[in-house]
């Protein structure tokens, strides 16, 4: 796990909220990347160029850059996309970086994923770090397998 100094922002994907699920396969459509893809049916790794996957998207995250990544959610009565951007340098928060062991790709990848801890004032008034937001940063080979592919 490192630390770095930074803070995230987070922007509206266009035509963010929707109704529409096309608009959801669209926005995966155009996107360069790699990430997961969640439908009713499964949880699937992706990447961009791969075939989306059948069903509802139910959410997604994909890492379409090396300091941005897309989520998309949906809430029940709507999707909401959102690009994550990461920016250095605010020394008022740190960005935490974590690996999680993948059971879907058999142990064979890990997922990377960057959170920013926001400083926030309690009743107190005592300031401390609280996670606010965590963004796919991509997939990575588990030291335990040297096989390929997700």
């Amino acid at each position: 796990m490192t630390t770095d100094a930074g803070r995230f922002e987070a922007i509206p994907l266009e035509g963010s909220p929707t109704r529409d699920p096309e608009v959801v396969r669209r926005w995966l459509g155009e996107l360069a990347g790699e990430g997961w893809i969640e439908t009713h049916i499964e949880l699937a790794p992706w990447k961009a160029g791969d075939e989306l996957p059948q069903g509802n998207v139910l959410a997604a995250e994909v890492s379409v850059a090396p300091d941005r990544s897309v989520h998309i959610r949906w809430n029940g009565a709507q999707w909401i996309g959102t690009t994550i951007v990461e920016h250095a340098g605010d020394e008022a928060g740190r960005v935490v970086a974590t690996e999680f062991l993948s059971s879907r790709t058999g142990g064979r990848w890990t997922m990377r994923y960057r959170t920013w801890w926001s400083p926030v004032r309690r009743e107190d008034d005592v300031a401390v770090l609280e996670p606010a937001i965590a963004r796919f940063a991509g997939w990575q080979r588990s030291q335990e397998s040297n096989e390929g592919g997700r």
